[in-house]
């Protein structure tokens, strides 16, 4: 049975919380100057509490709440705003206890000066994103963000998109480059590393324990279980559930955190059956993409696995040929046999468009193709690069990944090449699919999120095109381009 005293206190301390956001707007601390004077007040404030843990499995809930709404899709950036302030608070209570004090404070007032502390600390690490450099304007950063929240309620990412070719898919399943096979080997890294499936977990056994044994109202999110109870599960299943544990966390601003669904106190221990479903989704996409090396070093001390972050952006390449062909636009065509059958799919990543002396200076061409729409040869470049976890954005990153590789200027140059040479081109790659030779040249690169180096530098158009994948799947399907 649920300890009823303990029980009290945290719902107590829930409705605390609730009724300081009914009635109180939550303000910045502006006796703070800097970030560690805000963590050591945060710090401080926390241990004047008299129950500094049944606190912590309060913000636990709140925590795991907020992340619920994040994904209802209504009122994004609050619940967002509310879910990180929540968060920080919960990471940082974890090992703080209470002091005797014979402060004449309320509770009240208390959990209002720590979730303000967090909020102020909030406010400081959006300043200094806004600020790198010194040099962005803020209506790029503001335009960037509200590209990625329009987007975010747009059904179908790049990731979701199903290739229809029906060559290009008999191809893919061949080379084992089909998305549930990227998948499943990924799940398999994980597995063999502590790690449990979604579809695994709904037949396991302890977890069925677990749900029965379970202390909380069933309707309710959080499974709350003895600690006896839990250590009769299979060590296997205990295994899993820690690996998520809050005291995983190394720092309690690290974005890896959001991933956190359980916290074990010494009683109890507490487990969200919504973050646990979102952390096995999350995770079975980002070892499938072969990406966000750091979430999988992280929790499971793993490198990322090359092979599967080369067939992945392979796969996405071809999505790109795919909705092109779809849509009427002419692409170079290869030949390739798979058991014996003899398959006709586009041409990516081409290399001998140019001799082997350029070819080092100028790079593969990710896609190429002819616009009958525009009369245009378009030379795409792909880029798929990480988004980050949480929306900690580290903005600077998205402008140093393009500046590291240089990008664009290596997209200028292949477009050069290809109007220079645009006869040899569309004899040798197009095989004269493409009767009109006055047809012009366009550079395009496509990544799949937006990227902020776009929205913080001005570029010209007549060098090269930028479009996040929605954007070029909307013009691809009207023959805008």
């Amino acid at each position: 049975m649920y300890n009823l005293v303990k029980k009290l206190i945290v719902d107590n301390y829930i409705d605390l919380m609730v009724e300081i956001f009914n009635k109180d707007k939550l303000e910045e601390d502006k006796n703070c100057k800097t970030i560690d004077e805000v963590e050591k007040k945060l710090k401080d404030t926390i241990g004047m509490l008299k129950n500094v843990t049944e606190f912590s499995v309060a913000i636990f809930v709140q925590r795991n709440n907020f992340r619920k709404k994040i994904y209802s899709g209504i009122d994004m950036d609050y619940n967002t705003m509310m879910f990180k302030v929540y968060n920080y608070v919960f990471f940082h209570a974890l090992y703080i206890k209470e002091v005797t004090n014979d402060l004449k404070i309320s509770e009240k007032d208390i959990i209002k000066e720590i979730l303000s502390l967090s909020y102020t600390r909030l406010l400081a690490e959006d300043d200094i994103q806004r600020n790198y450099n010194g040099f962005i304007k803020e209506e790029c950063i503001e335009k960037f963000y509200n590209r990625v929240r329009e987007i975010t309620k747009i059904k179908g990412d790049m990731h979701s998109y199903k290739i229809s070719h029906g060559d290009l898919v008999k191809y893919l399943n061949g080379k084992n480059i089909s998305e549930n096979v990227l998948r499943k080997e990924g799940i398999a890294l994980l597995t063999s590393n502590g790690y449990i499936d979604n579809v695994s977990l709904l037949k396991n056994e302890s977890w069925k324990i677990a749900l029965r044994e379970n202390l909380s109202n069933p309707a309710d999110d959080i499974v709350i279980l003895d600690k006896l109870s839990y250590m009769r599960l299979s060590s296997r299943f205990r295994n899993f559930i820690e690996i998520f544990e809050a005291r995983r966390s190394k720092k309690p601003s690290d974005p890896e955190n959001d991933l956190i669904f359980s916290y074990k106190t010494n009683d109890y221990v507490y487990i969200s059956k919504f973050c646990m479903c979102i952390t096995q989704e999350v995770t079975e996409k980002f070892v499938a993409w072969g990406q966000y090396e750091s979430l999988i070093q992280y929790y499971f001390s793993l490198n990322r696995k090359e092979s599967l972050l080369k067939r992945y952006n392979k796969l996405m390449t071809f999505k790109i040929a795919d909705i092109l062909i779809k849509n009427n636009y002419i692409l170079p065509i290869e030949h390739k046999k798979i058991k014996g059958e003899k398959l006709y799919i586009p041409r990516i990543e081409i290399l001998n468009y140019t001799d082997k002396v350029n070819s080092r200076v100028l790079g593969d061409i990710d896609v190429l193709c002819f616009s009958p729409h525009t009369n245009k040869i378009y030379v795409i470049e792909y880029k798929n690069y990480q988004m980050f976890v949480t929306g900690n954005n580290n903005l600077s990153s998205d402008i140093s990944k393009l500046q590291r590789e240089d990008t664009l200027s290596k997209v200028c140059k292949r477009k050069q090449y290809v109007s220079q040479h645009k006869g040899e081109i569309l004899q040798n790659i197009f095989n004269l699919q493409i009767q009109n030779v006055n047809c012009e040249i366009a550079a395009l690169i496509l990544t799949t999120k937006p990227n902020f180096y776009f929205f913080a530098n001005s570029y010209d158009y007549n060098e090269f095109l930028y479009m996040d994948w929605i954007e070029f799947k909307e013009k691809i399907e009207q023959h805008l381009l």
